[in-house]
């Protein structure tokens, strides 16, 4: 993220926040004067105030939703560890929840953060305190410090400063609800021990029944439907927790964390979670796993939203059929990213797919064969003809082989897709009038295995080695190659190639 210019001043007891957002790129150059912290402070070591926030569990104890959840802890990543919450210059309210930047997510909702305010001024547990210094956007805590001899849970900054709250997604209550049982964890094991001088600032380890059990004491609000456990698990594919496999039992998990994890970037998830998720190959479908973390990452989206992305993609498969097609519509994602006004509406999946289709219909047109069968038998080779539009040697930008793919009544879309996956299509060509092979080569598919939507819409096979290998003015034939034959399937195909508008005048 580019760094932003801002001139910012600090008032006493609040320069550890502005000393720690310089850590991060947002906060580059922001003229201030260092002042000391409070004389009290609810922060003791490890938990030093530059790097952890504390979170009181009275306050936790009526959270139900997880907008509520975030507003709360924005409200507090902004306290010292005295009894005063006020936002730095630099950092304004609507920094977190009005967020102008469409590469970096709101924490939460200006409505919700609203509302949670009045929620706990209402409860007594928060009141303006602009009265007490000249600033509209400081509170002061009720409660404080004993906060109803509750105790607190720490919570590292980087959760908020990096906008975790935001990445992980609306209404995603796993992930926050196994992050605060990992901190609840944390502070009971930590708290008074001495300065870290090397190594992780905190490091942890765990079970998973004590981690879920703390997350339900601290929430018991929490609606019953969340499984903490389950957050556990996701944010171990994430790579913030690590499973201590050697320590795993059969009814329990083990899981090591340190609040260092959450200084990393979030937003480009996993290539091998967003594969899973997607039900692609992380080596064969690179192609397409680093086109849907580019939509996750420009979007804001969390890790979840991959099969939602996937799925408006794979809507487009008659036009977006190969990885080269996958790779130019990441290059056209990228540079409308990179505008000073790019925001969600420019790079939604649907407006960049669409969008490129349509310049890629500008730019050149499709032209199609003749339409021929095939079943699914091995050994079958079709006679030999000119299966491809009249003058397709004529500047030719692409060859493809489309395919549909018609199903018996009784066979399911996944048993099809299992009997079309291990199938293998080739195209042979003689040469002259004898009968010595000289081209025998395999149509790719464009997946490593084909899905449901393949099924429905058909796949696209990329046929451009054709270009050098094929005499295009000469029939050729079709082979099929397959693990079983079946009667149930069968695939109607066609030839088409793309040449520039240019050529065709």
């Amino acid at each position: 993220m580019p760094a932003r210019r801002a001139r910012c001043s600090s008032r006493p007891g609040y320069s550890w926040i502005i000393h720690h957002l310089l850590a991060y790129d947002e906060f580059t150059e922001c003229n201030v004067t260092l002042e000391p912290t409070p004389a009290f402070s609810l922060h003791r070591y490890p938990f030093v105030p530059s790097r952890f926030y504390f979170v009181p569990r009275q306050w936790l104890r009526d959270v139900a939703t997880t907008g509520d959840f975030d507003a709360r802890h924005l409200l507090l990543a902004m306290c010292d560890g005295g009894q005063y919450v006020k936002f730095p210059e630099s950092a304004r309210e609507n920094h977190w929840t009005r967020n102008s930047d469409p590469r970096v997510p709101n924490i939460v909702s200006h409505v919700t953060y609203m509302d949670t305010l009045a929620r706990l001024q209402a409860r007594g547990w928060l009141v303006e305190a602009r009265g007490e210094a000249d600033d509209t956007e400081i509170y002061r805590l009720l409660g404080w410090p004993d906060f109803a001899d509750e105790g607190v849970v720490y919570a590292p900054r980087a959760y908020v400063l990096r906008r975790w709250p935001g990445w992980l997604g609306k209404n995603h209550w796993g992930y926050r609800a196994a992050l605060l049982g990992l901190f609840a964890c944390m502070t009971e094991d930590s708290a008074g021990s001495p300065t870290p001088t090397s190594g992780p600032l905190v490091q942890m380890t765990a079970g998973a029944r004590r981690i879920v059990a703390l997350a339900h004491t601290i929430l018991p609000a929490l609606p019953t439907r969340v499984q903490p456990g389950l957050g556990l698990s996701m944010l171990a594919d994430l790579g913030l927790v690590e499973e201590v496999k050697e320590a795993r039992t059969a009814r329990s998990r083990v899981f090591r964390f340190s609040p260092d994890a959450l200084d990393t970037e979030p937003g480009r998830w996993p290539p091998e979670l967003v594969a899973r998720l997607c039900g692609l190959d992380v080596i064969q479908d690179e192609a397409w796993v680093t086109l849907v973390q580019a939509f996750l990452a420009y979007n804001c989206k969390p890790p979840e939203d991959a099969p939602a992305i996937w799925a408006i993609i794979r809507r487009y498969a008659r036009h977006v059929a190969t990885p080269d097609d996958a790779r130019r519509v990441l290059a056209r994602l990228t540079q409308l990213a990179d505008r000073p006004e790019a925001g969600r509406l420019l790079t939604g999946a649907r407006r960049v797919l669409g969008d490129f289709v349509a310049a890629q219909e500008a730019e050149a047109r499709w032209e199609a064969g003749p339409p021929f069968e095939l079943p699914l038998k091995n050994g079958h080779t079709t006679p030999g003809a000119c299966l491809l539009p009249p003058n397709a040697d004529s500047r030719v930008l692409d060859t493809q082989l489309l395919v549909t793919y018609q199903r018996a009544s009784r066979l399911s879309k996944v048993a099809a897709a299992e009997l079309a996956t291990g199938l293998r299509l080739y195209v042979r060509q003689n040469a002259g009038d004898d009968d010595q092979l000289v081209h025998l080569f395999f149509l790719r598919p464009p997946l490593s295995r084909l899905d449901r939507w393949a099924i429905e819409a058909g796949s696209v096979h990329d046929a451009s080695p054709l270009h050098t290998r094929l005499d295009y003015g000469r029939p050729f034939q079709v082979a099929v190659e397959c693990a079983s034959n079946s009667s149930q399937l069968t695939l109607r195909c066609q030839f088409r190639i793309r040449r520039s508008r240019r050529a065709a005048h």
